[in-house]
């Protein structure tokens, strides 16, 4: 139509009514003589086709009617989904509560059943060293330290049987 590109778009939502036809901001300004300068660009689609960037708007009261009726059946689906994820939200949040407790409750009953070891300092700390030291002076001859082994062992023997509490 004249010297440059025009694109028109019209578009029919056969799922909701075959007579009723919707077209875009632009085209609806073109049919009522509005200024050809505040049209908005073409985008081509995947498909082959174009399509304006403005807003889509029905033509007749019965496709605003209808339209409406869809916004309103999104929100009332928006609303229901909203709630459905609160609610999944909240239940969520007492079963982790609850895990938590009954997760805090078994790990109470382990300690009662297997209390950590009192331990202060390591048994004749004295006579280990001197072990330590003979193994280390005696390399190649081991048996040379019998004598401390048997002292330490000893010692220790005699440490832990003081430490025992009689039942």
């Amino acid at each position: 139509m004249g010297g440059g590109q025009s694109v028109q778009e019209a578009s029919s939502n056969e799922a909701d009514n075959d007579s009723i036809i919707g077209i875009s901001e632009a085209v609806a300004k073109r049919l009522l003589g509005k200024n050809k300068d505040d049209e908005q660009p073409a985008i081509a689609q995947s498909d082959g086709t174009t399509s304006q960037v403005s807003s889509f708007r029905p033509v007749s009261l019965e496709a605003n009617t209808l339209y409406l009726s869809k916004k309103e059946q999104i929100k009332v689906f928006e609303n229901y989904y909203k709630q459905q994820l609160k609610s999944l939200e909240e239940q969520n949040k007492i079963l982790k509560e609850t895990s938590q407790a009954q997760f805090q409750a078994a790990v109470n009953e382990i300690h009662k059943k297997f209390p950590k070891p009192l331990r202060k300092d390591p048994l004749c700390k004295e006579l280990q060293s001197i072990v330590v030291q003979c193994y280390t002076d005696h390399k190649d001859l081991p048996l040379a330290c019998s004598h401390e082994v048997k002292s330490f062992v000893d010692c220790v023997h005699r440490q832990s049987q003081k430490q025992k509490i009689p039942a």
